[in-house]
Order: structure tokens, then sequence, then C-alpha cells
């Protein structure tokens, strides 16, 4: 299965949409894991990914979900403008936890503020995009730092890109999963997903990513 990433790619070809709230963003502490890499491993561990911040959503409905994201500022966290709804239901609750890959270990902050970028479309997932507002700072340490993002557009193909979330194992599992996992996928031609997913599908803010064997599921979106 050919796999696409939606979030960090439109930070790829559009940092404005961040930078557009004046958020003091790439700091000289960004995107430093204090851990090593895991060789061929699927658990992370801690302090390896620093800035992933645990998701759990909760709908008007009352329905309950969860998501990933990432620390941006003290203050912001970035992740997909799709979870903020939960199956087109808005969400009311949001209450992100930090600083250990086991989440139910993990600092919990409580978030009082969404923003989707405006352009966000459900049906497409253009500009599927969104930053959280948290009630207090977060608190960085070896365990808890932003993340780094690129502020000019930047060439990929080839790279190896990771996948980091604590989603469901299998599609149509049980989720979320306890403990923080990740997968590399490779960076391949925009073509290999036009042919895929046709009009879904747009190289101005998407980019397309695969490896045989290994996936993103559903919860790991953000």
């Amino acid at each position: 299965m050919i796999n696409f990433v939606v979030g960090v790619s439109l930070l790829l070809g559009s940092p404005s949409s961040v930078l557009a709230q004046g958020l003091q963003i790439n700091g000289p502490e960004c995107g430093i894991p204090t851990r090593g890499m895991i060789v061929n491993g699927s658990f992370a561990e801690p302090n390896q990914f620093p800035w992933m911040v645990y998701l759990g959503l909760l709908a008007n409905n009352g329905a309950g979900y969860f998501c990933a994201g990432s620390i941006l500022t003290r203050r912001h966290i970035l992740t997909a403008a799709h979870c903020t709804e939960v199956d087109g239901e808005p969400v009311v609750k949001i209450d992100a936890y930090y600083g250990n890959p086991d989440r139910t270990r993990g600092k919990m902050l409580r978030v009082t503020k969404m923003i989707r970028h405006p352009r966000y479309e459900r049906w497409t997932l253009y500009s599927d995009i969104a930053i959280l507002v948290v009630e207090k700072p977060f608190q960085y340490g070896s365990n808890a730092r932003p993340l780094c993002i690129p502020v000019a557009p930047m060439n990929i193909l080839g790279a190896e890109t990771i996948l980091a979330g604590w989603g469901r194992l299998i599609e149509g599992g049980v989720g979320p999963q306890r403990h923080l996992r990740y997968t590399t996928v490779k960076v391949v031609p925009n073509e290999r997903c036009m042919d895929k997913y046709t009009w879904r599908y747009n190289s101005d803010v998407m980019y397309c990513a695969y490896r045989s064997g290994t996936d993103s599921c559903k919860g790991d979106s953000g």
C-alpha cells in the first residue's frame, strides 16, 4: 500500500500557516532527541521523540477518539485538522499527554483552543493542519522539547521519513496502543500517489512515501 502523509508535507510546502500565528518556532532546543534511534525497532525509547504528544479527544456527542501531535512551542501543539472532529462531530475536549512514550505515564495538559487551517477540507484533507493551545506551558527537559519545522520549501525526494504514533497495529484492530511506536518510510515520486489516489492527492501540500510491510494506521494522525 502506498502511504502519503498530509500534515508534515503541508509545512514543507507552506510554513506560513504556522508563522501567521506569530509563533516563535525552531529555537535552539528543537528537534534534538536525547537517545539514539533503535535499529530495526518499533517501540520508541524514553526521550527518543520528546516532541510527541498523545491527544485524547471527546466530541460533543460523547464519542471519543485519539490522535498524535508534536510540541511546537511551550504553549502550542501541531496536529492534523481532522483531529479536531470525530466522525464529523466537533471535538469539545482534548487532553494532551507528553513526556513519556507510555501514554499512561505522561504529564497531562488541557487544550484550551483549537485553530484549524481556514482552508481545511474534510473530504479531500487539503490543508489538514491545526494548532492547539494548552492551558499551561510544557515543561521542557530531556523528555520534552519542541519539533523543528522547515521555513522554506525542501526537496525531500528519496529521503527516509519517520512515522510515529499510538495508533492501531492492524486495520480494524484495537487502539490506542499504550506505547509509542515508530517506523520509517521513503519519499517516492508524486506520480506513485497520483496514480493511486487521483483527485485526493495534491502534490502542492502532500508528499508520497512508501515502504513494503509498514504503514501508519488509524490513530496515528497528527
